[in-house]
């Protein structure tokens, strides 16, 4: 009889102690995740706004080009004029 109480006491503690360390493992992972988690947050922010003020400049740039382009095909066609006489319908 005292064996089978020992067994039964000695089986309850170990899964006792199981559950404790599942316990302490998840709450050590869940501390060193959330810590993780901020300073990728942290780093993924500052990722964001040099690639938002990049790609401000890229745009601005481009913008300044598109102008230049539109500056560039009206001299040409003042340099190039009319390409040949406007056509005479007749009756």
């Amino acid at each position: 009889m005292v064996a089978v109480i020992t067994t039964i006491v000695s089986a309850a503690t170990l899964l006792g102690a199981l559950a404790a360390g599942f316990g302490w493992m998840i709450t050590h992972f869940d501390r060193r995740l959330d810590r993780m988690e901020t300073g990728l947050g942290d780093r993924i922010d500052r990722m964001g706004e040099r690639l938002s003020s990049r790609l401000d400049r890229v745009g601005k740039r481009v913008g300044g080009v598109a102008g230049e382009v539109t500056d560039l095909k009206v001299a040409v066609a003042r340099l190039e004029g009319p390409s040949r006489p406007p056509l005479q319908l007749t009756r």
